[in-house]
């Protein structure tokens, strides 16, 4: 384990060291031994399992995982060092750039109360500015979301950058700065493929146009917003030691706010093993290639397959079968891999064999045998 990954875990112990080993046996006004059990021996396991792509509940990895946790939670130590050694063990199985979103989970699951504190006080703190620079050049907009509309925005502009019509463009450029051999998401002086931050600036345009082009700026009532959260049957049922909802932003939720949304959408119900993989799936409306997707992201926790690959939380992951559609007529949830656009591109324009987080060796023509892979 790295030094920044063990004083990462020292900043998520000192977050909850005043609430653990208390005199009343209670953390938050919870059982502690209750939520304790729940954070290491499901939590724990099941960030894991995300960081590798999703791993099926009889793979050594997670056996051996589970072995080593039921040990320390057995133990006779005092809490603080159970959820020490807990993160320790975690942070020896993931790659270092998993650990801070998985630490910062499992600190709102053992602290729900102090999720839906901050929660009220980004609400308090909401605003946002919007003037014209002195300058002339252009707007400068600031703000302070709460959750509600940091959820909102980045699930309209990711489906808006999915959609822009400049991404023609865009995957041109690539392909001619990789055949004169320059780095494809480098912005050269004369122009060349948009940067993200332009794209997400372009997405907002599009949003905008969309709203007002529709006709509803002014219509009357309430709009159900669709966005993707992922939140299991235990944080819905108010047990201890829950693991907090997840936004399609990469960010943890309060349940307060899941339960109001809840009241008017569909929802798509997923069941998933210890390792993280999703098992089966049912849901409300029958849109199968949309849910399939969503699994795939449920299995991988919204990150790229490819070993590696550290996007930023809520980039946009592009489904790859091995077997190309063309060849086989069939599309096989089960064998799609979730690339963002980069490693994608390395497959398919670049021709690249790349490694998946999971150790499989995937290239443009399909899966590559390896020797001595059992």
């Amino acid at each position: 384990m790295s030094m920044l990954s063990a004083q990462r875990i020292g900043i998520a112990i000192d977050k909850v060291r005043g609430f653990l080993d208390a005199k009343d046996g209670l953390i938050g006004g919870l059982p502690a031994e209750e939520v304790l059990d729940a954070v290491v021996l499901r939590g724990v396991p099941q960030l894991f399992g995300e960081a590798h792509g999703g791993l099926a509940d009889d793979d050594l990895r997670v056996r051996s995982l589970l072995r080593a946790l039921v040990a320390v939670q057995s133990s006779a130590t005092s809490q603080v060092a159970r959820v020490e050694e807990a993160f320790v063990l975690l942070a020896c199985g993931i790659e270092s750039s998993f650990l801070p979103p998985a630490l910062e989970q499992l600190v709102d699951a053992l602290l729900p109360l102090r999720l839906e504190k901050l929660a009220e006080e980004a609400h308090a703190r909401r605003g946002l500015v919007l003037v014209r620079k002195d300058d002339g050049v252009g707007w400068r907009l600031e703000g302070d979301l709460d959750d509600e509309a940091g959820e909102l925005l980045h699930t309209a502009l990711a489906a808006a950058m999915a959609t822009d019509p400049e991404n023609v463009t865009d995957t041109a450029g690539r392909t001619e700065a990789r055949e004169q051999g320059r780095d494809p998401y480098v912005r050269t002086p004369d122009g060349g493929p948009r940067r993200l931050w332009e794209r997400r600036h372009d997405a907002l345009v599009l949003v905008l146009r969309d709203w007002l082009g529709s006709g509803i700026a002014g219509s009357r009532g309430k709009v159900v917003p669709h966005i993707q959260v992922r939140v299991g049957a235990e944080a819905l049922a108010g047990r201890a030691g829950a693991m907090p909802a997840v936004g399609g932003s990469g960010r943890t939720l309060p349940m307060s706010l899941v339960g109001q949304w809840l009241c008017d959408s569909a929802v798509t119900r997923f069941v998933m093993g210890i390792g993280g993989r999703v098992i089966e799936l049912s849901h409300t409306v029958r849109t199968l290639k949309l849910h399939e997707r969503q699994a795939k992201v449920m299995e991988t926790g919204g990150v790229c397959q490819a070993a590696g690959c550290h996007p930023p939380p809520g980039t946009p992951l592009v489904p790859h079968h091995p077997d190309p559609y063309s060849r086989s007529g069939t599309t096989s949830f089960y064998d799609a891999v979730m690339f963002c656009e980069r490693s994608h591109d390395d497959v398919h324009v670049g021709g690249k064999t790349l490694r998946l987080k999971d150790g499989r060796l995937l290239g443009p023509n399909g899966w590559v045998p390896q020797i001595g892979a059992a």
